[in-house]
């Protein structure tokens, strides 16, 4: 119960920083660019934690505003755009804000695929249908997917090994 106040507060605190749109700014509190991952990442969290019932079903506005403002802007012929380069820990705002992007990041498409498997889950469990419910494995960069009702729109192609360019990401 503890650490569903915590996240919830830490929900609460995103929500003020979420842009119009649905995206979060790379820095959430200054003036920056609209980052996917940590997009990507929020949503995924709070689509997840609603089906859990960590949190209400108050907050699935949240994450589904963020999934239509990536598709609608960031997901691109198979790629993801405006996925920041991995940033170690740096003790200057300017690094971070300055920070370049890429469209071949495999952090940015593994997560975006998993984050599409938990929108599916949370349109199924706002609808009343049976949950899809995924257990990624960021190892071996697979995801398991579970589900008693038919994945709608869910369409994946492999990319050749090797290589970091997926044809096409294309979930919902």
């Amino acid at each position: 119960i503890r650490l569903q106040g915590y996240l919830k507060r830490q929900i609460d605190g995103l929500q003020k920083y979420q842009c119009h749109d649905g995206m979060w700014m790379q820095v959430l509190d200054k003036p920056s660019y609209e980052e996917s991952s940590c997009t990507v990442l929020f949503a995924g969290a709070i689509a997840h934690a609603i089906v859990k019932g960590w949190i209400g079903p108050e907050y699935a506005p949240m994450a589904l505003k963020a999934w239509d403002a990536l598709k609608a802007k960031k997901i691109v012929d198979g790629k993801i755009l405006s996925v920041c380069v991995g940033t170690g820990i740096r003790d200057d705002l300017k690094t971070y804000l300055t920070r370049p992007t890429s469209e071949e990041d495999a952090h940015g498409i593994g997560m975006t695929i998993t984050t599409g498997l938990e929108i599916i889950a949370l349109k199924n469990y706002l609808a009343g249908k049976n949950v899809l419910w995924t257990r990624p494995s960021f190892n071996s960069c697979s995801v398991e997917i579970n589900s008693e009702t038919e994945l709608e729109g869910l369409s994946l192609e492999y990319k050749k090994a090797g290589t970091h360019l997926w044809n096409k990401v294309d979930i919902l």
